[in-house]
């Protein structure tokens, strides 16, 4: 679990903690209540998503529970499901992704979620509901999104350890990435995100072996 800091949380920090250790304890409820904080879903955290629903087994090693489809009712799907019903719902850019989960066709829901630059209002709402198990989802959705249970081995505890330390790896990069040939601006732009303090960050930069490429200016 995350270790005791009295530095207080910035909410961008929070969402991407409460986020990762989400999926990385195969909590469905926590991916949705983490999902309705922010205002947006934009950058790693959503390219990681896209990632996790295509079904990749790139982060296996970390996140070990599989992000699966799960069928809503009785009998055997259609082959072409009407999803025509979610055309009403304002989802604009991010339709195609809903009315491939709707239909239950992963590979097209993870190549439309590579396709958004971002998430917000009914559209982070809606993708909320679909982790949400007593959540009602629109007319046309035949599926929704569930956890599959991981290998025996692995605990919830450790388990969120390493998702936390990968949510902090990826916002570090991130923030390396912004500002490739300047540290010290990179240390701050994280320290901004995390609310955390200076030495918390290099702490961190050098727990996860996070550096950047080339020397601070």
């Amino acid at each position: 679990m995350i270790e005791e800091d009295p530095e207080p949380e910035s909410p961008e920090y929070k969402f991407v903690n409460d986020f990762f250790e989400a999926i990385a304890a195969g909590k469905g409820l926590w991916v949705a209540n983490a999902l309705r904080s922010p205002e947006s879903l934009d950058g790693h955290p959503l390219e990681f998503l896209a990632d996790l629903v295509d079904g990749l087994p790139t982060y296996r090693g970390i996140f070990p529970y599989r992000l699966e489809l799960k069928k809503l009712g009785k009998g055997r799907p259609k082959k072409t499901p009407d999803t025509s019903n979610l055309n009403c719902l304002g989802l604009g850019c991010a339709s195609a992704f809903f009315h491939a989960i709707a239909a239950g066709n992963t590979p097209e829901a993870a190549k439309a979620l590579r396709s958004l630059k971002t998430f917000h209002g009914a559209q982070l709402k809606l993708l909320a509901d679909l982790f949400d198990t007593k959540a009602e989802l629109p007319e046309g959705f035949h599926w929704r999104l569930k956890f599959a249970a991981p290998h025996a081995g692995k605990t919830v505890d450790s388990m969120s350890s390493a998702g936390t330390d990968f949510g902090w790896n990826m916002l570090l990069k991130a923030a390396l990435a912004k500002f490739p040939e300047k540290k010290e601006a990179a240390i701050h732009h994280a320290m901004k995100q995390t609310g955390k303090s200076r030495s918390t960050v290099i702490n961190r930069m050098k727990r996860l072996s996070v550096s950047a490429a080339a020397k601070s200016k």
